[in-house]
């Protein structure tokens, strides 16, 4: 018999702090980030087939078809050794649902948590204007809470760490409310359906804080799969 694979989804408001929980925990226990985002941006600089073929939808102004992010995903699971797969940005979208847990299916991936981060609009646009990323390993800083090394220096690789240019209140309100047509139906759904393997959490509380609250749900929720 196979080694059990599981699969978390991490859902929340731009801002939320969902990428940097996702990289606590995949730090603390060597889990596989899954990030969405990253990896089409990372697939349209490789010149590959996939990657030219999202660079041209992408410049073209259209959204990148959910089978090529599939098939992007399915080759990560593939490669990796790991047994756990944190999903930050996939789905998005509630057309993307269905994908999601045939993905799940064919992969031999069994969901067993739903994370949402939720947090009031006012805390983001404070957590955005002290907000610092790593341009080399993606790492996520925050001058308030999760604080970077001595001189703006990344923890994990030494980059100097950068500002970024979307971090402003005009672009947050637009992603705000595309947030709101298109992925808390998404969140309804999951926890209407799904409400025994959802956990909601304070998107305001310590890092720390937020890590051990998922690990517990995490664990318990992996002891009711099992048993």
């Amino acid at each position: 018999m196979g080694l059990e694979k599981y699969s978390i989804i991490f859902l929340g408001a731009p801002g939320s702090g969902k990428s940097s929980l996702v990289e606590k925990l995949a730090e603390k226990h060597s889990y596989e980030k899954i990030e969405t985002g990253k990896l089409l941006r990372e697939e349209a600089k490789s010149e590959s087939r996939l990657g030219n073929n999202i660079k041209e939808t992408v410049e073209s102004g259209n959204f990148v078809p959910t089978e090529i992010i599939q098939e992007i995903i399915k080759n990560i699971i593939k490669k990796s050794p790991k047994n756990t797969f944190l999903f930050d940005g996939f789905p998005r979208y509630k057309d993307q649902i269905n994908p999601f847990f045939q993905l799940c299916e064919d992969e031999g991936l069994t969901v067993t948590a739903i994370v949402i981060l939720e947090i009031k609009k006012r805390a983001v646009i404070e957590r955005v204007k002290n907000r610092l990323v790593c341009p080399n390993c993606g790492a996520v800083y925050n001058n308030r809470s999760q604080k970077p090394a001595e001189d703006n220096k990344c923890r994990n690789c030494g980059s100097g760490l950068e500002k970024r240019e979307e971090d402003n209140e005009e672009t947050l309100n637009k992603r705000f409310k595309d947030y709101q047509e298109t992925t808390v139906p998404v969140i309804n759904y999951l926890k209407s359906n799904f409400p025994d393997k959802t956990i909601i959490l304070n998107g305001e509380d310590d890092i720390n804080k937020l890590a051990d609250k998922t690990d517990a749900f995490i664990s318990s929720s992996v002891l009711k799969s099992i048993f």
